[in-house]
């Protein structure tokens, strides 16, 4: 179940990080980009790796991806980021 989870916050994790990733590299942010970077790039190897490795764990790297550009998104709106 660990597994599980671990996958799903990669891919919420790549997707809630590009949202901020191309705000701040807008703004010319470029120790908070990259940053951001760095973390998108951990959170590749952990939910690519373990899709890769079992195909079982897609799903929940796929949805945590839609999850993450979603709450990325509304967090933005509702702290005026």
């Amino acid at each position: 179940m660990t597994e599980y989870i671990t996958t799903f916050l990669a891919g919420l994790c790549i997707e809630g990080t590009a949202v901020f990733w191309t705000h701040y590299t807008e703004r010319g942010k470029a120790v908070i980009s990259g940053a951001l970077s760095s973390l998108q790039a951990l959170a590749v190897v952990l939910g690519v790796g373990q899709s890769v490795r079992d195909w079982h764990y897609a799903p929940a790297f796929i949805l945590g991806y839609g999850m993450g550009s979603y709450l990325a998104i509304k967090s933005k709106t509702w702290f005026g980021l």
